[in-house]
């Protein structure tokens, strides 16, 4: 976790100094300037939470009778008291204490429910199960016999003026203010505010690639650690 306060304090006093942004450097964003900077720091989000396994969550599916495409939203989970989705079409089994949120960028892995593993997007595969879009799950065949487990990765909660602080880690700190300041440079509309903006997303690009270069936040470890939570280990 990163205290966002001091995230925005850093990105004042480093990357936007000198900027209407930075508040020359006093520590500090102009309330005014908020906005924008809350929208820049949701787009590099997006972006690092897409290209970096940072964070994964789960998901259980109960197949439907004679159904074989399963769109993941959260109009589909038991738990949403908003949808208009009739119970008996709902195939998401989630809980109030943890709903499903729609936070889901792509799924990672497949089991039952019993710990077996399935072939994810693999035609090779016999039996296997496929992901025709990002946010649709789909089975080879009707099998409402088994519950499915999906791991996937997830999307980093939207920030807001009431954000206490972000869930990143520091590794991912320097990253996610080098992007902001593209951002927020890019839209200036100077010479100089150009070249830096560039400058500064030349920086996070070769960031990015040493970290996926070093698999810095590789799957083989929350694959592990999933197929024993299923067995009752964990």
């Amino acid at each position: 976790m990163l205290n966002f306060d001091n995230f925005l304090s850093d990105l004042s006093s480093l990357e936007l100094s000198g900027t209407v942004f930075g508040n020359s450097g006093l520590g500090n964003i102009p309330e005014d300037q908020m906005p924008k900077v809350i929208a820049s720091v949701n787009s590099g989000l997006r972006l690092l939470y897409t290209k970096l396994l940072l964070k994964e969550s789960f998901l259980i599916v109960a197949p439907l009778p004679l159904t074989t495409i399963y769109p993941l939203h959260s109009r589909y989970a038991i738990s949403n008291t908003a949808s208009n989705v009739p119970m008996d079409e709902r195939f998401i089994e989630d809980t109030s204490e943890v709903p499903f949120i729609d936070d889901l960028i792509k799924v990672t892995n497949v089991w039952s429910t019993d710990g077996v593993k399935y072939p994810l997007n693999d035609l090779g595969q016999p039996g296997g199960m496929f992901t025709p879009s990002p946010n649709v799950f789909q089975l080879p065949q009707p099998m409402e016999d088994i519950k499915f487990s999906l791991s996937y990765q997830a999307a980093h909660p939207r920030v807001t003026l009431d954000t206490i602080s972000l869930e990143i880690p520091q590794l991912v700190e320097d990253p996610l203010r080098l992007y902001v300041a593209h951002k927020l440079l890019s839209g200036m509309g100077t010479a100089d505010a150009t070249a830096k903006s560039q400058e500064h997303l030349a920086m996070f690009n070769m960031i990015l690639k040493e970290y996926e270069n070093a698999d810095a936040f590789g799957l083989s470890a929350h694959t592990t650690l999933h197929k024993f939570n299923l067995r009752g280990f964990c």
